[in-house]
């Protein structure tokens, strides 16, 4: 079977290469192209991994946005007690009018302004009015809302158009409603305030155990120019634009919030100033169902905790479709062959002739790849060039950290997303995402927490990805865990949100020390386009079932010294850890496909299992790693309860077939001969690799 395979790669050999060098030469005919240049007009969504936070604008300072975030709220902002005698004046709205019993406040129709500092008790209904607050800079106020109803056609019901501070308090167990119109008229039209329906030009605090709905049909639910601090209540937001807005930072601390969108639900948008644009979650339920993020913050976003139930972009069956870039699995350069050669089959003489006998014939309806690998159906199929809105769960301009809380997420874009660092540290997580699960520009960190993601494009991606603790288990059409986007672009999408910026170099590493890590991916499992390391926890992959791709695939190489790794795929691409790695591996390719579920276990010679898994999908090979295995000792192979073969390790890695026989991984065909000490290397370091001489 193995022989056959290798006749058949040979007889392929030429076909093969000629259509990756001519695919290759209309690649390269691209690759002067600097980003942001390529097929049509880039927007600020396409600038760092595609996210459209503009971050660049100003470099966070993440040590001050820490400082910032544990001074973000004071006991006057926990406070939701008051009585009457505390009171600067009661109003009372009465329709088109207002009854006013004390002082600070100014009547004109059904235009009710707050002018003094105090605290005021608002009840009652105004129509086509607007509840105002206009004082001074220094001068803080605060309105308790006893059961308001407040409409206005053409502007904000409620415009906090000057104060220091204004803290509203939602009095228990009272409704409360805003609603403004589908148009504002505006005196000054270069400013174009108010643009929320609940509107505050400075800081903001809405506290209380009462509830708070907000219709919002022209803008933005709502917005505070400064900071917004949200502490207990019960808010419904109904909003054509963002729900609600921190422009400075935003903070929640308690409370339920119910929030329909068509654009974002939480939004921290200041970028000009490196401490701010920031939000910190502490607490909260929160049911979201927007068009595009759930929450996205310029800099960083923090979440302790919550219960989060968040709908991105209409879920993950509207993500967008990815396009292949044409990467077959393997590498032309050193260490990389192709099938039954050298490495090296460029014609001379830039010659592109087919071979003889052999024609360039494509399956019905397919083109040859264009620049980026993409195809065409014969149908015209305009290009989409654009960038569309950014669909996310979570988002930051800089770091994003999750450290605790319960998060379900059924997104078209990103669940996760970070511009720079992303860390999750605790928490339940459950994703299902058009795109990738987890996304960092700079270092995904796993240190805890229980994470499921039952469908994604790649599952865990970033420069590089770090887990260190948690249980993790994922599905993904490509990739599962990826450092530096795979096949160098894979976050190119067709009509999509934008591609994630990485390219193939040695400083790109995936590093396990810890935690559970169970992979389900129809790409590659493991996929490095640098180096992997391992020396803790355990890595279960369910791989490939294509020869296209392989359960590990790495640049540079893949040392282990610990924990327990159990790889399940196919035989034409994979790879193995390295032959310099201090703990051995064991290579089993199979005669026959094994069916999806079926148990493969090693046992030593005392009968102890060392390592078993039943894998998702069919698989021809496995590997096995774990810190027991040693050189020279005599190990049982399990198909199910039935005892397949005994095998001995004699090396790093050895490479035997189902009966315990030795196989020369040379002749196993395939390409994707990268890196130390993978099984289809096509020469370079063999020290202490396994094969029959």
């Amino acid at each position: 079977m193995i022989d056959g395979y290798r006749r058949e790669g040979k007889r392929k050999g030429r076909l093969a290469v000629f259509l990756i060098l001519l695919f290759l030469t209309v690649i390269l005919s691209g690759c002067g192209q600097t980003a942001g240049t390529s097929g049509g007009d880039v927007t600020a969504d396409s600038a760092q991994g595609g996210d459209g936070s503009g971050s660049e604008a100003a470099a966070a300072d993440e040590d001050a946005i820490r400082a910032a975030m544990a001074e973000a709220y004071d006991d006057e902002d926990l406070d939701l007690s008051w009585s009457d005698e505390d009171l600067t004046a009661a109003v009372i709205l009465n329709g088109n009018s207002a009854d006013v019993d004390g002082e600070g406040v100014q009547v004109d129709g059904s235009t009710v302004t707050i002018v003094k500092g105090g605290i005021y008790l608002i009840s009652g209904t105004l129509d086509d009015g607007q509840l105002a607050v206009d004082t001074d800079k220094k001068t803080d106020v605060r309105i308790i809302l006893n059961g308001v109803e407040i409409t206005c056609g053409d502007s904000a019901p409620f415009n906090g158009r000057l104060a220091g501070k204004i803290t509203i308090t939602l009095a228990e167990g009272t409704e409360n409603i805003l609603t403004d119109g589908s148009s504002y008229t505006y005196d000054d039209q270069e400013k174009e305030e108010p643009n929320a329906a609940l509107f505050c030009k400075n800081d903001l605090v809405i506290n209380g155990a009462g509830s708070l709905t907000v219709n919002a049909n022209f803008n933005h639910g709502i917005n505070s120019k400064g900071s917004l601090v949200l502490v207990n209540g019960t808010y419904v937001i109904n909003s054509a634009n963002d729900a609600i807005r921190g422009k400075d930072s935003l903070t929640v601390i308690g409370g339920t919030y119910t929030v329909s969108s068509s654009a974002d639900g939480f939004k921290s948008s200041n970028d000009t100033d490196s401490d701010s644009g920031w939000i910190y979650i502490i607490d909260g339920e929160f049911h979201i169902t927007v068009e595009e993020d759930g929450f996205q913050a310029e800099t960083m976003l923090v979440a302790d905790g919550g219960a989060y139930q968040i709908k991105c972009g209409g879920g993950s069956e509207n993500g967008a479709v990815h396009t292949s870039n044409g990467d077959i699995g393997g590498q032309i350069g050193p260490g990389g062959q192709m099938p039954g050669g050298s490495g090296d089959k460029r014609p001379e003489d830039g010659d592109m002739t087919f071979p003889e006998g052999e024609s360039m014939e494509l399956p019905d309806g397919e083109k040859m790849p264009g620049p980026g690998g993409e195809t065409e159906a014969a149908e015209d199929q305009p290009a989409d060039t654009s960038v569309s809105d950014s669909a996310k769960g979570l988002k930051a301009g800089s770091s994003l950290e999750i450290n605790g809380g319960s998060y379900i997420i059924d997104s078209a874009d990103d669940a996760f997303h970070s511009n720079r660092d992303l860390t999750v540290a605790g928490g339940t997580v459950t994703i299902a995402t058009g795109d990738d699960g987890m996304h960092a520009d700079g270092t995904l960190t796993v240190s805890g927490g229980d994470i499921v993601i039952t469908e994604c494009y790649e599952g865990l991606e970033g420069v590089t990805v770090i887990v260190s603790g948690g249980n993790i288990e994922l599905t993904a059409s490509d990739d599962g865990v990826n450092a530096a986007g795979g096949n160098d672009s894979s976050g190119t999408t067709a009509g999509g949100f934008g591609q994630d910026s990485f390219k193939s170099g040695s400083s790109y590493l995936i590093s396990i020390t810890g935690g559970i890590l169970k992979v389900n991916a129809s790409g590659d499992g493991l996929d490095s386009n640098g180096s992997i390391e391992m020396s803790g926890g355990e890595v279960y992959v369910s791989g490939p079932v294509s020869n296209g791709d392989g359960a590990l695939d790495y640049d540079s190489d893949f040392l282990i010294s610990g924990g327990r790794l159990v790889l399940a795929g196919s035989t034409g691409m994979f790879q193995t850890p390295g032959a310099e790695s201090s703990q051995n591996t064991i290579v089993v390719i199979y005669s026959e496909t094994q069916a999806a579920g079926t148990r493969a276990a090693l046992a030593n010679s005392a009968g102890d299992v060392l390592a078993e898994f039943e894998p998702d999908k069919d698989y021809a090979s496995i590997q096995f790693s774990t810190e027991s295995i040693a050189e020279g000792e005599t190990y049982t192979l399990y198909s199910g309860d039935t005892k397949l073969c005994d095998l001995t390790v004699n090396g790093s890695v050895t490479t035997v077939d189902d009966s315990g026989a030795l196989v020369n991984a040379e002749v196993l065909g395939g390409m994707g001969g990268r890196g130390n000490g993978g099984v289809m290397r096509g020469g370079g370091n063999e020290r202490q690799q396994s094969t029959e001489e």
